[in-house]
């Protein structure tokens, strides 16, 4: 015996339409979706396509200042190594934007190195974290901040002037940063 599977259709009182118990849910009515709790994650897609508005302000990237063996000490001449976390912290006040100090992130060569982290909205839109070297003066400090507080890698391009201090590390100092 073969059994139909031809779904019947039925009017619920309210006037929409649905479907009769045991069929095919109904498709037309998104919020009766039968579709597993997992399947109804957004998917990396959705996620890009949002505002970029909207993606800055609900989480936020960090910034991670190298201070280990030659970033933030007399090794790096005409630098104001104290101020500069200093003023990564005070342009940033009022955001969610993190500012942490690190141990040697390894590419001494090019110190003061700051780290722009992705948040998890510029993440998902195909962010990285930003490696800056050389970033020894206020002008690049700043806008480093404003770059992060505008919601940072992959929600905002960076500005033109940041090109000049952006490298790409080695992969050991990718791995000891986490990235």
């Amino acid at each position: 015996m073969t059994r139909s599977t031809r779904s019947t259709r039925s009017t619920r009182s309210d006037g929409s339409a649905g479907s009769a118990e045991g069929s095919e849910p109904d498709r037309s009515d998104p919020s009766r979706s039968a579709r597993s709790p997992r399947s109804r994650r957004a998917t990396r897609r959705d996620r890009a396509a949002q505002p970029a508005a909207s993606a800055a302000g609900s989480a936020a990237c960090t910034i991670t200042v190298c201070r280990g063996c030659c970033c933030g000490t007399a090794k790096i001449a005409g630098a104001d190594h104290a101020g500069q976390p200093a003023t990564l912290s005070a342009a940033l006040t009022g955001t969610r934007v993190a500012v942490r100090l690190s141990d040697c992130l390894g590419p001494c060569e090019r110190g003061n190195v700051i780290v722009v982290q992705p948040s998890s909205a510029g993440r998902a839109a195909g962010g990285r974290p930003t490696w800056f070297g050389t970033v020894n003066d206020r002008d690049a400090t700043g806008e480093i901040a404003a770059w992060a507080a505008a919601g940072g890698p992959g929600i905002v391009d960076a500005p033109g002037l940041l090109g000049l201090y952006e490298f790409t590390p080695n992969r050991k100092a990718r791995q000891g940063l986490g990235s």
